[in-house]
């Protein structure tokens, strides 16, 4: 079971990755989406740079749009799982 679960999740993981790369790629240079991409950049820059001072992890400002998108697709993901479930 837990490989069944477990590889389920990575697939899961592997895929919203690739997604979210894809969609910011593709809509970040679009009308609304342009101001709203432009405005998650900025805090995640500042974001990065806390990061960086703070706990002395270096993370590319460019990838957490990226894990943004991720996690909110992850979260939409498991909510309906959770729901087909029961």
């Amino acid at each position: 079971m837990a490989l069944k679960t477990g590889s389920s999740h990575a697939l899961a993981t592997l895929l919203l990755t690739l997604i979210s790369a894809l969609l910011i790629y593709f809509l970040k240079d679009v009308g609304v989406f342009e101001i709203i991409f432009e405005y998650i950049l900025a805090q995640s820059y500042s974001f990065s740079v806390w990061l960086g001072n703070n706990f002395n992890i270096q993370i590319h400002h460019e990838i957490f749009p990226i894990a943004l998108v991720a996690a909110l697709l992850a979260f939409v993901w498991g909510f309906f799982y959770h729901i087909s479930r029961k």
